[in-house]
């Protein structure tokens, strides 16, 4: 009953005015562009230079940084073993963050480079792709383990997602913030000389 109450009383009304000033301060996005007006044609580019490539090679590298990490946190929450060195997970996910916003900067430059201006949704899924690495070694840590039944596959697949989709937000933002600013940066550059 208290938490109803807290809810009703501070979320519900936060929610309607945090709304409310999106609504008033509302803007379309401006992606930064480079001194022509009208965009050029897209070419075609080599398979290397696609999505799915950048994002397998986003995900492999900024997940081999954290799998050691995050195999001692599935084996202390699910099986009952301590964690001893939470500072060290704190380090690597820091890590983690600023690997996945230098390799965004990297491919984001690249993509410029071949005159591929359509920039933001790539670096959006190039760095929440490390998201999809963790959920397929969630899925292997659970065969791997003595886990068994329908209840404690669903308990465990459920916060699975919820924690997979939470790292593909916040990798996914930092990436895009990350190109955002370096695109940014490149452009003002340009205009000034």
């Amino acid at each position: 009953m208290v938490i109803v109450f807290i809810y009703m009383l501070f979320a519900v009304p936060l929610l309607a005015l945090g709304g409310r000033i999106g609504y008033w301060f509302r803007s379309e996005f401006q992606a930064p562009s480079a001194l022509n007006r009208y965009p050029r044609e897209i070419l075609p580019l080599p398979w290397y230079q696609k999505s799915p490539c950048q994002m397998f090679i986003v995900g492999l590298l900024s997940f081999s940084i954290i799998a050691l990490e995050l195999h001692h946190l599935y084996a202390s929450l699910w099986g009952y073993k301590i964690f001893t060195l939470p500072g060290i997970l704190f380090v690597m996910f820091i890590i983690l963050l600023v690997l996945t916003a230098i390799l965004s900067i990297g491919l984001t430059y690249i993509q410029l480079s071949v005159e591929d201006h359509e920039w933001w949704w790539r670096s959006v899924f190039r760095g929440g792709s490390t998201a999809i690495f963790m959920f397929a070694y969630s899925i292997y840590f659970y065969f791997r383990s003595n886990m068994s039944g329908f209840l404690q596959l669903s308990f465990f697949l459920g916060y699975n997602v919820a924690m997979c989709y939470a790292f593909f937000l916040i990798l996914g933002s930092v990436s895009f913030r990350a190109s955002m600013i370096f695109v940014r940066r490149i452009y003002r550059v340009v205009k000034s000389e």
